[in-house]
């Protein structure tokens, strides 16, 4: 642990906020409060000795239109700390002044003031607020009213959530929000999902967005439980991001987990289970017409036929490979949670189990997570908080990746089982050599993940003066994962010595210490809110792994230390050490709630950079013109409730530089000898800096027909530079590339939402929601060349086939361009290319009379040319329906699955034929290319991609029962209709991301699901 905490940081000696003026600025503004505060300490005796007589003010507080009591009202005397919540009876008592005013606030209702004149009982009624510009928004260590925001902030509450099921918490955000991609990159169990905020930046070191929960940073969105959510906020703009300077290229997602402060006791049980079934299967041939293709294509070619006659006579339908690999998956989430509050004290306790079975066999995953949220009030002014968190997930799995490759191209003539038993083996003249058993690739390989994490955020929050808090988050995390393999040998008949396996284990641990100091203070027209952080970071990773051959069979992967060979690699150890710090600082001004301006500056340092760039500046400004609030305006208040234009600049910067990275590194070894060794691993690059990004924005925000139509539109315009790329080297350095800052990315586009209430009757309402986002990404400049290739995708036949390339989009693809077969009356111009009536045409670019690799061109990309999402809730009495649409349009996909069933596919029904010429499908001595653009499909597709329809209990029956006090049934089904072209199981999936996407390689396929649910909340 001290190696831990006891990092070679290298920070200047020096001060470092004389770096950074605003920084300065905002600490010598915040010493100024505190001498005022000092200097006003006698007249704020002398007022004290003069103090009024203080009074009990108690009372009720109700729906004005229901006339429901409301628990969890903030009462609050305006302009001080004084304040108390409402019980579960909307009850409250509070010892007041004479004459102050108390302030009634509620999520969802408008706030009121009212004047305490002594009266004894106070009735308050509470109007409910349909003004979205009253909803407070996170903006990154603070919170402001979307009325009063500068910056691109999109924002999802609980209750969006809640509308239909969702195993996790990132395809939740898919569609919901403009200029945010979801995209569901596998169909298996544990999921496999990338999230993009405006587009791809970075070309070697990710795209993720950094994840916040309750103000703790790193966090896994993919083992937050969906039912501990309150809020979610998308920082979009640099404007926004700049506060968290080198780690908001990527944008930032800030999660806010339920507290308890909403409800007084509650306990609630939610539930669901779901049926998965593949949501489509690729149409393969039975065996007996693949066996008489089979034979006519060996005749053809000069060969003999595999099968006799009697033989294909004889055999039947065969076996159906994907109905052998495939299951009826079952989904399982079950949460229990607790919370409430008290005048001192509230609390949030949850518990959440999942349990998926895959639609491949023998796959699985279960996820256990555990929330503990506590905030106690010790004084007016001092608050203590402590969030807990723990997770621990378990993925088996066999290859089912290698099973698919295997179902879509075995024989349908080969059983599962030879009679003696054992997986029948390739060979016979039937099914390619090298591909096993599907069944047996599914059901012997071993493939075991599991993952244990912790989070232990203490934190506290004083209130100096009104005006003035101060608040410290101290989060400790550490995540533990191991992973298991193993291959038996049964699939395949291999040799004992030949039975294999590996083991990896690693521990990431990190230390977060966050100290806010935030001054709020309106003065007449002027509103202020200046923050300033002070925080640090420190990381550490500590990986090994190993692996072994001629391991015992009843041992697993267990058993690497009995094994008979120890191959390359050698066991690996590694322990990696990082540490940042940072300062912040933030100015929202705002002038008449018209004119709002916010300035804000991080500077950050890095261990992992060289002395000299260890530290950067990222800032930003956004102003905004609230028009409505504008004099010449108030006549078009009844039609018009908001119209706001906001413009942003800023700089961020992406922190996902490797440990390290800067300096020259070595891998240990031995020569013929046994004498130690080394050998260049890295080569030092003291000039290694941060990836930084710049962005322009510009908005327009509007509010109609009495909040009922609501609007925003966002252009942005985003440019990354000093791109981190490998730049070759001369060989004899001992290496043939050095990381370096070179190349440049841009973004630009347009985000769009539009909401509203259609329909809004006593009994029946009607909320809409339409998001769009159109980005064209394009890579400006690479590392001293136009084309960068990627070997990530290869496959025998297609390698060079993927690029990046300077003046288009990230994923590009290159390749023949296929111009379909050649005709028979085409005979003698095929002749000239070496080609024949029935091959592959392509199109000679140079028209050179030769196809050759001058002909290759680009042939697609996997950048789609925009994104969208359609949102209906439709509710009438207590029944409520919820419709989902979403699409992406675009695209393409280089579908080397389908390439897969070249052999057994039924397209070879329709190949061609002399006289049957209209086709794409070559002959059966037909010549043609794997990189072409005959495997490139448009990936386009519109989903409706959730249907849910629910039904809560009345409350005239809820009252009649002593246990309950609201009760939800429902049932939904996801991805129950697709409209695309794609040929595909899911123009959705991909094999990779960002250079590595696009790509449709085995991907365990995506499913249908139907699910049943109910929601309990016990008195």
């Amino acid at each position: 642990m001290n190696g831990f905490l006891h990092l070679p940081y290298h920070y200047p000696s020096r001060v470092v906020m004389l770096r950074t003026p605003f920084l300065t600025f905002l600490i010598l503004m915040a010493s100024s409060i505190f001498n005022a505060k000092a200097a006003s300490f006698e007249i704020t005796s002398l007022k004290n000795i003069m103090k009024p007589t203080n009074a009990l003010a108690k009372g009720k507080v109700s729906d004005q239109s229901t006339g429901e009591t409301l628990a969890g009202v903030s009462v609050r005397v305006k302009g001080t700390n004084n304040g108390t919540v409402t019980n579960a009876h909307g009850e409250f008592s509070l010892n007041v002044p004479e004459n102050s005013v108390l302030t009634f606030s509620y999520m969802g209702y408008k706030t009121i003031e009212v004047t305490f004149n002594g009266t004894t009982t106070l009735d308050i009624k509470l109007e409910k607020s349909e003004n979205s510009l009253d909803e407070v928004v996170l903006v990154g260590y603070g919170t402001v009213k979307r009325a009063d925001l500068t910056g691109s902030v999109a924002s999802l509450k609980g209750k969006d959530l809640e509308d239909q099921p969702n195993v996790r918490t990132d395809q939740a955000l898919q569609g919901r929000v403009a200029g945010v991609v979801v995209q569901n990159n596998s169909g298996g169990p544990e999921g496999g999902v990338s999230i993009r905020i405006r587009g791809a930046n970075s070309l070697t070191y990710g795209n993720d967005p950094l994840i916040i929960v309750d103000g703790i940073q790193n966090a896994s969105i993919a083992t937050i439980n969906p039912n501990d959510i309150k809020s979610i906020d998308v920082l979009k703009d640099a404007a926004a991001l700049s506060i968290y300077g080198a780690r908001g290229t990527n944008g930032v997602i800030l999660i806010t987990t339920k507290n308890g402060k909403d409800s007084p006791f509650t306990v609630a049980y939610d539930s669901f289970v779901s049926s998965d079934r593949v949501r489509k299967k690729l149409g393969l041939l039975d065996a007996k017409t693949y066996a008489t293709l089979l034979n006519e294509s060996q005749t053809a070619n000069g060969y003999n036929p595999i099968f006799t006659q009697s033989e294909v006579d004889a055999l039947g339908k065969g076996t159906d490979w994907q109905n052998e690999i495939f299951q009826t998956g079952v989904t399982q989430s079950h949460n229990l949670s607790i919370s409430g509050f008290s005048d001192k004290i509230s609390y949030y306790v949850s518990g959440n189990v999942l349990d998926r079975t895959g639609v491949i066999i023998n796959s699985a995953y279960k996820q256990y997570t555990l929330r503990s949220n506590l905030n106690i009030k010790a004084t007016s002014k001092l608050t203590f908080g402590l969030n807990t968190f723990a997770s621990y997930d378990i993925n088996h799995s066999g290859d089912p990746q290698g099973a698919v490759r295997s179902a879509l191209s075995w024989s349908p003539t080969k059983p599962v089982y030879e009679s003696n038993g054992k997986y029948s083996q390739p060979g016979g003249g039937v099914g390619p050599n090298g591909v096993y058993n599907p069944v047996g690739m599914a059901k012997e390989i071993v493939d075991d993940r599991y993952n244990k994490s912790f989070t232990f955020a203490p934190s506290a929050e004083y209130q100096i003066i009104p005006s003035l808090k101060f608040k410290s988050i101290v989060a400790y995390k550490v995540i533990d994962r191991f992973s298991g393999y193993f291959n038996n040998q049964v699939v395949n008949a291999g040799p004992a010595s030949a039975i294999s396996g590996s083991t990896s284990m690693s521990q990431y641990s990190s230390l977060q210490n966050s100290n806010i100091l935030t001054y709020d203070k309106k003065i007449s027209d002027h509103s202020i809110n200046i923050t300033a952080v002070y925080e640090t970071l420190q990381d550490q990773y500590r990986g090994s792994d190993q692996s072994a051959q001629g391991i015992p069979i009843n041992l697993g992967y267990n058993g690497l230390s009995y094994a008979t060979t120890t191959p390359y690699p050698q066991p690996r150890n590694e322990i990696v050490n990082t540490a940042t710090r940072s300062l912040m600082g933030r100015i929202n001004y705002s002038y008449k709630d018209r004119y709002l301006i916010t300035i804000s500056d991080r500077y950050d340092g890095a261990s992992q950079l060289a002395d000299g760039h260890k530290f950067e500046n990222f800032g930003a400004v956004a102003i905004a013109w609230n028009i409505m609030n504008e004099n010449f305006m108030k006549k078009f208040k009844n039609t018009i409730q908001d119209l706001k234009i906001r413009a942003s600049y800023g700089a961020v910067g992406n922190a996902a530089v490797p440990a390290y990275a800067s300096q020259q590194t070595f891998f240990p070894g031995l020569d013929a000898n046994g004498n130690p060794t080394l050998t260049i691993r890295q080569l030092a690059n003291p000039n290694l800096k941060w990836e930084r990004t710049t962005e322009k924005n510009l908005a327009i925000d509007g509010s109609f027909l009495n909040n009922r139509l609501q609007f925003t539109a966002e252009y942005y315009d985003k440019k990354t530079t000093d791109l981190l790329l490998f730049k070759a080297v001369p060989t004899g350095l001992g290496v043939s590339s050095i990381l370096s800052n070179i190349g440049s990315v841009s973004n630009r586009g347009f985000d769009f939402s539009v909401g509203g209430t259609p329909i809004s009757k006593k009994n029946f309402k009607w909320e809409s929601t339409v998001t769009f986002n159109l980005n064209k990404n394009k890579i400006l400049a690479l590392a001293g060349t136009d084309t960068v290739y990627n070997s990530f995708n290869d496959f025998p036949g297609v390698t060079g086939s993927f690029a990046l390339i300077a003046g288009q989009p990230i994923s590009s693809f290159l390749g023949y361009e296929f111009a379909g077969l050649w005709k028979s009356n085409e005979a003698s111009t095929a002749a000239l290319y070496g080609a024949k009536p029935g091959d592959a045409k392509y199109v000679d670019v140079n028209n050179d009379g030769i196809i050759d690799k001058e002909d290759i061109k680009i042939i697609g990309s996997a950048q789609p040319k925009f994104n969208y999402g359609w949102t209906n809730t439709f509710r009438y009495k207590n029944i409520d329906l919820n419709i989902f649409f979403q699409g992406v349009f675009g695209n393409q996909i280089y579908n080397l699955t389908q390439k897969g069933t070249g052999a057994t596919g039924t397209q070879l029904l329709t190949q061609w034929r002399e006289g049957d010429e209209d086709t794409d499908i070559p002959s059966v001595t037909g010549r043609s290319f794997s990189n072409s653009s005959y495997w490139v499909e448009d990936g386009s597709y519109l989903r409706l991609k959730n249907i849910t329809l629910g039904y809560t209990l009345p409350s005239s029956i809820l009252a009649k029962s002593k246990v309950l006090s609201s009760a939800k049934i429902f049932f939904s089904t996801t991805n129950l209709i697709t409209f695309t072209n794609y040929s595909g199981y899911d123009p959705e999936s991909s094999t990779g991301v960002d250079t590595n996407g696009g790509v449709d390689l085995n991907v365990y396929p995506s499913q249908k699901s139907f699910t049943f649910g109910l929601n309990i909340k016990f008195k």
